[in-house]
């Protein structure tokens, strides 16, 4: 990382708090009003379900694919009683999928009943607003989990991501479903959720590097579409 200037990286992440980000996936996610309704709630950041999650094959992930993790998620958490909400994907129309149809095909085809403390978010919100107040988070193998870090949140995961391959102490990467179902049911208002200023640094990092080092983007003044774009 001795290419990173921290001063940059720091104005990146203050610009990406405002929603000024290349990566137009962040941007879209922004947008959306702030939540107030409980004082305290977790939250499972989902997929775009017709995506594929074997970009990245990871032999030692716990479910695998989308639908199999969102099902044993939903059925775990309907023991628990904390404050959920389930956020769909921002970018799931320009995709061209109705994410949320797909969810509730699942809910109805596994019989799962989500209990009054599950909300399910159709990106009513902004998505930073969310992972910056929730206790915990909760994504298959998302950019999410850079984001939450961000705010010194660690984030539960399935499959590989880019903390858990620089720095596998920054995120929790359960190797059982007794593991995992332990996780979303303990305190979420534990220490053991929240990095301290060190890590939250190297997520900052890594996060730069992502969308500002790696990318061809602007070298090629490329646009990112999408399926359903016009």
């Amino acid at each position: 990382m001795n290419t990173v200037i921290p001063d940059e990286v720091e104005k990146f992440w203050l610009d990406r708090k405002k929603g000024i980000s290349e990566y137009i996936d962040a941007s879209d996610a922004f947008r959306g009003k702030k939540f107030n309704e409980y004082k305290k709630f977790n939250l499972i950041m989902l997929h775009i379900f017709r995506d594929s999650p074997f970009s990245v094959i990871d032999h030692k992930r716990i479910f695998v694919d989308y639908h199999k993790w969102i099902i044993e998620t939903l059925k775990i958490i309907s023991k628990s009683n904390e404050n959920w909400i389930l956020r769909i994907h921002p970018s799931g129309k320009r995709w061209g999928e109705d994410s949320n149809l797909i969810l509730q095909n699942i809910i109805q085809k596994n019989n799962l009943i989500l209990g009054d403390n599950i909300l399910i978010d159709k990106n009513q919100f902004s998505n930073l607003d969310l992972l910056s107040k929730a206790k915990k988070i909760v994504t298959y193998s998302g950019t999410s989990h850079l984001e939450a870090a961000c705010f010194g949140k660690k984030v539960i995961v399935i499959s590989e991501v880019m903390l858990s391959k620089y720095f596998e102490n920054l995120v929790f990467k359960p190797i059982s479903i007794n593991e995992y179902s332990n996780l979303l049911l303990s305190n979420g208002s534990s220490n053991k959720f929240i990095l301290n200023s060190d890590q939250v640094m190297c997520a900052k990092n890594l996060l730069y590097i992502r969308e500002k080092l790696l990318t061809l983007k602007d070298d090629l003044n490329g646009i990112k579409i999408y399926r359903n774009d016009e």
